[in-house]
């Protein structure tokens, strides 16, 4: 039997068991607990791959969930996100609909975090989390806090360690504000389709805090009258130089948009190979000592990306995002009215590709942007995240 495939079945083998349903509250407590989310709400099964509960219809089939993030015939919207982000930090081009405003405020930025190759950043993450692991013992859950943080810093001169500081998740809204810490809460309160009260009240709460460490950093760094060193913050500066609102809260849409999905998929990943003494880890050593070589993204590729995806596959992050309709219309058989509520459920479509041996995280970064025909909003920085990941967890199996 192959390595991917013992990998998918311990993964679905494991998935049964609840203990891997509790999220870690060092990674953001109720990550993965899909009730919070709004995702897992009963509701009367129409058709396949999709269900309705009053003015809820929730899409879990793959097709289904590609057919709404792709929205061909604009019938749906992410206006929501941005009414939701006025609690916290301030609009972002996350929450624009397709047209010229969207395109005044995302495509110089995506451009950026596009050119951030999937090589340039494993060789980064990797060399980082080997100083990281040298230096604090090998405890790898640090490790992860630590690289993260710096990465941040290195692309995007955040925390800078005046108006915002490093520091991890946290259930308090104290100044000052953290990072990478406190870029979770509110990416759950704007992204996952019913946050529960406690996840709104952080959101909103540590996303104001970020907003005003932010808007000090822009303002002191345009009296500088120099750029930021970091590449992606350089960018936001360039494509925005009369506009410092507008820089302050892109920033910090686009760090919200990385960490929380970086964090906690690498988080679970760690979490599920940990387990029976390290088992998963030691497999991963034996596979990639077998390759041979040294470490290269090239290698990494070849080797841990089946079984990182597939263990991702099990317990996405996000596990679903929402839309609300535009028009009335017809979605896998049933009827959708105008207002109404689209659950998009990331960890339905990804699980259908589990059980099809479909080795893609498109769902998960809501589209492959590398197609003509990309989701309006597919992350930019998905080869960056797959670098940052395979990166890290290549250290951890081979830390010297």
């Amino acid at each position: 039997m192959g390595q991917g495939s013992k990998f998918k079945d311990q993964l679905v083998h494991d998935l049964h068991d609840s203990k891997h349903h509790t999220a870690d509250a060092n990674a953001r407590f109720l990550a993965n607990q899909l009730e919070l989310s709004g995702h897992s709400h009963k509701a009367e099964v129409l058709h396949p791959g999709v269900s309705r509960k009053d003015t809820t219809v929730t899409v879990t089939s793959k097709p289904l969930v590609m057919e709404v993030l792709h929205n061909a015939a604009a019938l749906y919207s992410v206006a929501g996100y941005n009414a939701r982000a006025k609690h916290c930090f301030g609009e972002i081009y996350l929450g624009l609909d397709a047209g010229p405003e969207y395109d005044r405020q995302a495509n110089k930025i995506n451009a950026a975090i596009g050119a951030v190759t999937a090589e340039d950043s494993f060789n980064l993450v990797l060399a980082l989390t080997r100083q990281a692991l040298a230096k604090n013992g090998g405890a790898v859950a640090d490790a992860l806090g630590t690289v993260l943080t710096e990465v941040c810093h290195t692309w995007f001169d955040i925390p800078d360690g005046k108006h915002i500081m490093p520091g991890g998740v946290r259930l308090d809204v104290t100044a000052p504000p953290r990072c990478p810490g406190d870029y979770n809460f509110p990416s759950a309160l704007i992204f996952y389709p019913d946050p529960a009260g406690v996840m709104s009240q952080l959101g909103a709460g540590q996303g104001q805090l970020l907003r005003a460490g932010a808007d000090a950093l822009v303002k002191e760094v345009c009296a500088s009258g120099e750029l930021p060193k970091g590449p992606l913050s350089r960018a936001v500066f360039e494509a925005f130089p009369d506009d410092d609102e507008l820089i302050a809260r892109s920033l910090l849409g686009i760090m919200m948009g990385m960490i929380p999905t970086t964090l906690i998929n690498v988080g679970n990943c760690l979490k599920m190979w940990s387990g029976n003494d390290n088992a998963g880890f030691k497999e991963l050593a034996v596979a990639l000592m077998k390759h041979g070589g040294a470490a290269s993204y090239d290698r990494a590729k070849a080797v841990l990306f089946k079984p990182m995806t597939q263990t991702i596959q099990g317990t996405p992050e996000p596990p679903a995002v929402w839309r609300t309709a535009l028009k009335d219309h017809e979605l896998g058989g049933i009827q959708v009215a105008a207002g109404d509520k689209i659950i998009v459920s990331i960890l339905g479509a990804c699980h259908e590709d589990l059980a099809d041996d479909a080795v893609t995280l498109d769902p998960v970064f809501g589209g492959d942007r590398s197609e003509n025909d990309h989701p309006l909003h597919a992350c930019p920085g998905s080869a960056a995240a797959v670098g940052f990941m395979l990166g890290f967890i290549n250290a951890v199996v081979e830390p010297t």
